[in-house]
């Protein structure tokens, strides 16, 4: 089969819409994920970093090739029979310590991982600082200041790493949508996924229960994730404190207008608690 020959109505059902994309089931084998906005070069640049995850025994989809339709640029991977995390735990609360406990396992493991050929952490932060227009200066040479005089390291990290990124199929778990992954401090995609289990919004077709049910708990399923992390990985405490000033300015940038007033907040708080220390 010659999958860029397929036409838009021949896709199968959508089972996933999101920001920056939408994924179609093409049979019970593969997927496909159709980006709104992306060029050939960033498909194929995508493709190539899913590779070199995937080879590297994590547990991730296998991504088969680019694809295009109707004009429209997107990645086929591995079909991943089963549900988010964040969907299972909307339906099945009491879950809420184990899932945390796992989140903050598989994100330890994930960074034990060293993998060439990705982009860099630190010169994309740098680079988000830098041109994120509603934060003044003196705030952005603060955390330019604190970007620099922390380790850069060289580990693997996810960049977008949340429940809604985690498939349950069957007794296992997969980790998906490797979109910004990048070699660097594993400290600072902690920090990252602190401030996506806080403040980040949840996809615009989740389900009125499921916003509640991630209202009441997320707290407490942050406090949970946090403290098994750093359990795994002590010592980090500080660093992590330091980190999350930068990255909040470096997630404001991507232009989530769902979530700028939460962040402006929150990178206030830290600039004042940071002058403070």
């Amino acid at each position: 089969m010659n999958l860029t020959e397929k036409e838009p109505d021949q896709l199968g059902t959508r089972i996933g819409i999101g920001r920056e994309a939408e994924v179609f089931n093409l049979n019970h084998e593969w997927v496909v994920k159709l980006f709104y906005n992306r060029t050939a070069e960033q498909i194929k640049n995508e493709v190539q970093i899913n590779q070199l995850i995937y080879k590297s025994g994590l547990p991730v989809p296998a991504a088969i090739k680019a694809f295009e339709t109707n004009g429209q640029l997107g990645i086929v991977f591995e079909r991943l029979p089963g549900k988010t995390m964040l969907a299972d735990i909307s339906t099945k609360p009491w879950k809420i310590f184990r899932y945390a406990k796992q989140l903050a396992g598989f994100h330890s493991i994930i960074h034990e991982k060293s993998i060439s050929g990705l982009p860099e952490q630190r010169l994309q932060l740098i680079e988000n600082i830098q041109s994120a227009e509603p934060v003044n200066e003196e705030i952005k040479i603060l955390a330019l200041g604190i970007l620099n005089a922390i380790p850069k390291g060289e580990q693997l990290c996810h960049g977008d790493y949340h429940p809604d990124n985690l498939i349950m199929t069957g007794n296992n778990l997969k980790i998906i949508d490797w979109t910004v992954a990048s070699a660097g401090n594993p400290i600072a995609d902690l920090a990252l996924t602190s401030i996506f289990l806080l403040l980040g919004r949840l996809p615009p077709e989740t389900p009125k229960f499921t916003r509640w049910a991630v209202t009441i708990g997320r707290k407490l399923f942050h406090h949970l994730y946090l403290s098994h992390y750093l359990k795994l990985n002590p010592g980090h405490k500080n660093e992590y404190k330091k980190w999350l000033l930068p990255v909040a300015i470096g997630r404001l940038n991507e232009g989530i207008v769902e979530e700028q007033d939460r962040l402006l907040a929150f990178i206030q708080k830290s600039y004042e608690e940071n002058n403070r220390s």
